[in-house]
């Protein structure tokens, strides 16, 4: 969806940013898919700067299960905003 805005940033953070104020904050997506990409970039910093941090399976399979969910909802939104540019 950002493709189609024309946004790009450098940090995961300004794309997080970008996409709860133009798309949670306006109500276009539901505020539990801000949760979602908001979980996941918690457990990627942690994977990432935390060298002893291991992803429980748990929280491995909620992340699947979260990101399905994600796909889905931003496959429907951008046929929704986006159909005559899809």
């Amino acid at each position: 969806m950002l493709a189609f805005d024309r946004f790009d940033s450098k940090k995961h953070s300004g794309i997080i940013a970008y996409f709860n104020e133009h798309y949670i904050k306006t109500g276009f997506i539901e505020k539990e898919y801000s949760v979602y990409i908001m979980s996941a970039e918690r457990i990627r910093t942690e994977s990432d700067y935390d060298d002893l941090f291991v992803a429980s399976k748990d929280q491995a399979e909620k992340q699947i299960e979260n990101a399905e969910k994600f796909i889905m909802r931003i496959s429907s939104s951008i046929k929704e905003k986006y159909s005559s540019s899809v």
